[in-house]
């Protein structure tokens, strides 16, 4: 009964990390806008405009948005193994650590973005990507542990 639980909360986290990911995409297109709206009025208010804002924030943007889909896609590759039973696999500790390093790297390129681009994103949220990407890290580094100890048992039957 726990597996079907689980299996139906990881769905549900793929499933709303796709609906993030869409709506992310979808930003991508408004946010070219609204920097060209604000370099328009800054332009018109004497203030010096620079395309670097618009560059980083539409870089930045377009990298956090395949990043999110790519978290999606490893993610569902995850269930995928769970749900056929294979839960303490190597193959499963791998897309926990490419998981956390994508999770991580989002976080550290929102963190420069605020520093480059017009687009202000948390300084806290910044920091809770990086150290959420670290946990992942960390459980796939159990995982490997884990596996291990599970073919150390295995071998000594």
């Amino acid at each position: 009964m726990q597996k079907n639980q689980l299996i139906k909360y990881c769905n549900l986290i793929v499933i709303a990390t796709a609906i993030y990911g869409l709506t992310i995409f979808y930003n991508l297109f408004t946010i070219g806008y609204d920097i060209g709206k604000q370099m328009a009025i800054n332009d018109k208010a004497g203030v010096p405009v620079s395309n670097d804002i618009f560059l980083w924030g539409m870089i930045s943007q377009a990298i956090i948005t395949f990043g999110i889909f790519a978290v999606c896609l490893l993610f569902f590759f995850f269930v995928s193994n769970v749900q056929k039973g294979l839960i303490f696999v190597s193959e499963n500790a791998k897309l926990l650590m490419v998981y956390g390093c994508i999770v991580s790297g989002l976080g550290i390129l929102s963190f420069i973005s605020n520093k480059f681009s017009g687009v202000t994103n948390s300084l806290f949220a910044s920091g809770l990507l990086i150290l959420t990407g670290l946990c992942f890290v960390f459980i796939s580094l159990i995982f490997k542990i884990g596996i291990k100890m599970q073919e150390e048992q295995d071998l000594t039957i």
